[in-house]
């Protein structure tokens, strides 16, 4: 115990540059006798820099896009839907209870809600059938 409490302040002392020099001619030497490990060593560092610095520029672009995307929406947009039901059994509940967001209740929002500069009511559609049939998934149409 007490001969590892005296090394350590001998490794803890500080090395002048002369001290480095032997280190630094052995890392040069080693270098020069394996041309091929030292290449593919730096081919490896210079690719993977790459393909963080890429990695990085793409993320960014996607985000500078997504922003100007919701920039061209504008942030003073309020967009009503009706919730979309898939069972014909549950929208036929639904229908008794409320018959869902229609041209009057646009016209009453219109009316009612001040600062309103444009508006448009319109009608999401999923097509049942194309021709031909589409590889992706099925379209959706409005209707304004």
């Amino acid at each position: 115990m007490a001969a590892t409490a005296k090394a350590a302040p001998a490794l803890a002392r500080e090395r002048n540059l002369s001290q480095y020099l032997p280190d630094a001619q052995l890392a040069l030497q080693n270098l020069t006798q394996h041309k091929l490990r030292s290449l593919l060593t730096m081919l490896g560092m210079i690719f993977g820099v790459a393909a963080v610095v890429s990695m990085l520029s793409i993320g960014a672009g996607a985000q500078q896009q997504v922003m100007a995307f919701i920039e061209q929406m504008g942030l003073r947009n309020i967009v009503v839907e009706a919730k979309e039901v898939n069972n014909w059994q549950d929208l036929q509940k639904i229908r008794k209870i409320s018959p869902g967001l229609t041209f009057q209740d646009y016209r009453v929002i219109r009316a009612d809600v001040g600062g309103i500069t444009q508006s448009s009511p319109r009608k999401r559609f999923t097509p049942t059938k194309l021709l031909p049939k589409p590889e992706r998934e099925m379209p959706v149409v409005y209707g304004i």
